[in-house]
């Protein structure tokens, strides 16, 4: 899915590339903030969704103020990820898991198929290791589908299909 960029300025994505990686791991601006929390798909449970990220982003604010003080907090755009906290669509329309990345120049979610520990750490860079097992072997295939009547032919990768 090609990049979303929401009211508050975040960028959305649902797929995690070798792009997006060196992108991070490019970033020269700093305090960079990591969140990992693990998503409820379905159930009473997803609005412990929302909870979970208020939470996480409660505790990177606590972090960045330790770092660099409070201008921090509005370079980095943490008041705009927390207008994400009422956006009920958004949290019933989970993936496994959800990773935010924010820093001066880098804002982006990304709703991914992969169920992470919760993790939140606030550095001079990003924490990128619980997302590589998403590109290690992340490649492009094709599938043909023949069949008397009907030829299908899918776009894949490791975690998604498309016809």
């Amino acid at each position: 899915m090609q990049q979303v960029v929401l009211d508050n300025n975040i960028e959305l994505y649902e797929r995690f590339t070798n792009s997006d990686l060196n992108d991070l791991i490019k970033n020269g601006s700093v305090p960079c903030v990591s969140v990992y929390l693990p998503m409820e798909k379905a159930g009473k449970e997803v609005r412990q969704n929302s909870i979970r990220f208020k939470n996480g982003l409660e505790q990177a604010r606590s972090m960045i103020e330790q770092m660099a003080g409070d201008l921090a907090d509005e370079t980095l755009g943490l008041k705009n990820a927390m207008d994400l906290y009422d956006e009920t669509l958004f949290w019933n329309s989970q993936d496994e898991g959800l990773s935010l990345f924010l820093s001066p120049e880098i804002k982006r979610i990304y709703r991914l198929p992969l169920k992470f520990e919760e993790s939140v750490l606030a550095a001079d860079r990003f924490n990128v290791k619980p997302v590589l097992p998403l590109i290690a072997y992340d490649v492009d295939f094709f599938i043909l589908a023949l069949s008397q009547n009907q030829c299908r032919l899918y776009h894949c990768s490791r975690h998604q299909w498309r016809e």
